[in-house]
């Protein structure tokens, strides 16, 4: 459509590119801007359209270009900056594009569109101050969309607010109730909350909205694992499986890949590769990497600074775990920095490491890249991440590069296939050298174990009894104080024939969840064990209890501790060894399903490692009959919990430092990161 042709006015031409714009015929409209600018090369109105239409057809620079040109002319039309805001998040410039929104903001404080994607934005980026800012004044000036609730319930969770986090879920389901992405954030958030049944409705419903959408069946197949419900899990694994054909076989969330059933592979790593990548995506899109000054290479000999990095600094396993060396960092050697993002916690362990570290610094209200800018001004030499793949991560954080050495520590259990991870702190039993193939990060061996422990652990001296925890007094008792989701058929089947073969004897499990009217994985653990023959009355039940001293009080009520196949107690197998508790496990092939025989090895109880469920059954059911053996065995470890080097604290935290210091060693000398050997012993074991 020319102008002459029409003998349309410049105005009329302009009502033209407007009206094409709006009916999406973008080719259309970019004509009639260029036959404006034909008679008016100045015209502002071509100009702008021209940079619209450039920008729907993904011409990204010609459109900035143009934009651009408007802008000089009208710095205050808001038009021009909403649509330079989007070019910026088009290209991957989320900085600039939040500068462009807020300036739309505050010339026009009402434009909704504007305030919801900078707050968008923010929330991609990890702001979520910034991101609950706006979406809560969308909300109180009257916006009831779905989409904001869900946002507004995902910043929620991810700060660990959850109750709120579940009331906006909720909000928006109300709104939209084929909502599936509700449902899901709704389930997500139940999940959280230990709330199992409301978890499982929500993920139903969202299958029944969207069934074609893999995530959500990965969901519910981790949390049928959780409640132990393994026949509808294994009907839920047929659907992944047809799923999987048809998408990426590697789309999974590396925490929920079942352990590849304890067999390591390149699969897995790459599992874990693709699964960090998505989750940093946002971050490296927007910010490059920080630079490390190189003349911090000269300085080989000087007091490291120590960063650790934890959502867990509560009553926690990590906690637990790590206090002791936190109390027992070389203030000569190290300076220790903690960066937390926990929630408030009314334990006292929160209060106690904050009096052991130098620097507690709070990061709950920083940003993910804010986060890092604060780890590099703080020139940390080491990072050490006690979350990976667990919980609320921030690993957008360490994708960043705040420091030059970057270590995966204990609250993930496997490689994060990240490459801006350099070590994982480990030991030679539960990641034999065989095994360096499968994991991006360098191993560092420790001489003895893996696993930091607290030796000030306490156990409380108040009375607990058999009684008061609904234990039949005259009974053998086997327990295994594991999370349900560890319950696998095979282990349970052996665990039934185990009682079959000690009558006399119970067996006492986790319920599972803290909520008392959650009880699922009960219900389902009760029926499978009907199914093979063992009457429910024989099984028994602990609530999560708090705090831990009391928990380790009642654990020394149990005679014997049955351990879990594929993934082994890690935290629970020390404390119940602590709890004067022997412990029988089987050792598999991967970290995972070695943790125990790693523990076990470190405290002189080598001979509580089993090679077979069968050799497992044995001695299990050996231990409990012959009353003499198992007592031999508990006053061994009542002695080696003193003399061994599991619960020598002061040892494995001049270790760890003797550690850090090979790794920084290494940096300063040029060289890329290796493999670290602090074992005492050299030997390989089978994988």
């Amino acid at each position: 459509m020319t102008i002459e042709k029409q003998a349309v006015s410049l105005e009329d031409a302009v009502r033209i590119c407007t009206q094409l714009y709006n009916e999406k015929k973008y080719d259309d409209c970019e004509k009639v801007a260029n036959n404006i600018l034909s008679h008016d090369q100045n015209n502002l109105d071509g100009k702008f359209f021209l940079a619209l239409t450039c920008y729907e057809n993904k011409n990204y620079e010609k459109s900035e270009e143009y934009a651009l040109e408007c802008l000089n002319s009208f710095p205050n039309n808001t038009n021009i900056l909403f649509l330079l805001a989007r070019l910026n998040k088009a290209k991957g410039h989320a900085k600039e594009a939040i500068e462009y929104y807020e300036k739309v903001i505050n010339l026009d404080s009402s434009n909704v569109p504007a305030i919801n994607n900078v707050a968008n934005l923010y929330n991609e980026i990890g702001n979520n101050d910034k991101a609950l800012q706006y979406f809560t004044f969308l909300e109180k000036n009257g916006l009831k969309e779905a989409y904001l609730f869900n946002n507004m319930c995902l910043i929620y969770k991810r700060v660990g607010l959850l109750n709120d986090a579940i009331l906006n879920a909720l909000k928006a389901i109300e709104i939209d109730p084929n909502s599936f992405e509700a449902h899901q954030n709704a389930a997500l958030t139940y999940i959280l909350l230990a709330k199992n049944k409301q978890a499982i409705f929500h993920l139903e419903r969202a299958i029944e909205i969207n069934p074609e959408y893999p995530d959500l069946y990965k969901e519910l197949h981790d949390i049928l694992r959780k409640t132990c419900d393994w026949e509808k899990r294994k009907i839920i694994g047929k659907k992944m499986d047809e799923l999987r054909k048809q998408e990426n076989e590697k789309n999974i969330n590396a925490e929920n890949a079942d352990y590849k059933n304890d067999i390591m592979d390149e699969d897995y790593l790459e599992i874990s590769r693709e699964h960090t990548q998505k989750l940093v995506k946002s971050a490296i899109d927007i910010y490059p990497r920080f630079t490390i000054d190189e003349k911090r290479k000269s300085t080989k000999n000087k007091r490291l600074k120590i960063g650790y990095i934890s959502s867990d600094i509560k009553d926690h396993p990590v906690a637990h775990l790590m206090r002791g060396v936190f109390k027992n960092h070389n203030e000569n050697n190290v300076e220790t920095f903690l960066y937390s993002f926990s929630p408030t916690d009314k334990s006292g362990y929160q209060n106690t490491i904050k009096g052991h570290v130098d620097n507690y610094i709070d990061i709950n209200h920083l940003s993910n890249f804010d986060t890092a800018k604060k780890i590099h001004s703080d020139e940390i030499d080491i990072l050490v991440d006690l979350n990976g793949h667990t919980g609320t991560t921030r690993l957008e954080t360490l994708a960043l590069k705040p420091a030059p050495v970057q270590v995966n520590y204990l609250g993930y259990i496997g490689t994060m296939g990240a490459d801006f991870i350099d070590y994982i702190i480990t030991d030679e039993v539960v990641t034999p050298t065989e095994a360096q193939k499968f994991y991006d990060e360098k191993f560092v061996y420790m001489p003895d174990c893996y696993q930091a422990n607290d030796n000030d652990l306490e156990i409380s001296e108040e009375e607990i009894t058999k009684e008061y925890e609904g234990l039949p007094e005259d009974k053998f008792i086997f327990c295994s104080f594991n999370q349900t989701y560890k319950i696998e058929p095979l282990m349970f089947e052996t665990w039934m024939n185990i009682l079959k073969r000690v009558p006399n004897s119970v067996l006492w499990l986790y319920c599972g969840s803290i909520n008392d009217d959650d009880t699922l994985a009960v219900e389902n653990i009760r029926k499978e064990a009907v199914k093979r023959g063992i009457s429910e009355e024989r099984l028994f039940f602990a609530k999560s209890m708090a705090p831990i001293s009391k928990h380790l009080k009642r654990t020394t009520l149990a005679d014997l501790a049955l351990d879990t196949r594929l993934y082994n107690g890690g935290t629970v197998t020390s404390q119940t060894l602590w709890a004067g508790v022997p412990v029988i496990t089987v050792q598999g092939k991967v970290f995972q399903s070695r943790m125990a025989s790693s523990i076990l090895n470190a405290i002189g109880l080598e001979d509580m490692v089993t090679h077979s469920l069968k050799e497992y059954e044995e001695l299990a059911v050996e231990l409990a009959l012959n009353k003499g053996k198992l007592k031999t065995v508990k006053s061994r470890l009542e002695k080696n919990k003193l003399s061994k080097p599991l619960f020598n604290t002061e040892l494995f935290t001049s270790n760890l430092e003797t550690a850090y210091r090979k790794m920084w060693e290494n940096y300063c000398d040029g060289n890329e990161p290796k493999q670290i050997d602090l074992s005492a012993k050299q030997h390989s074991l089978p994988i």
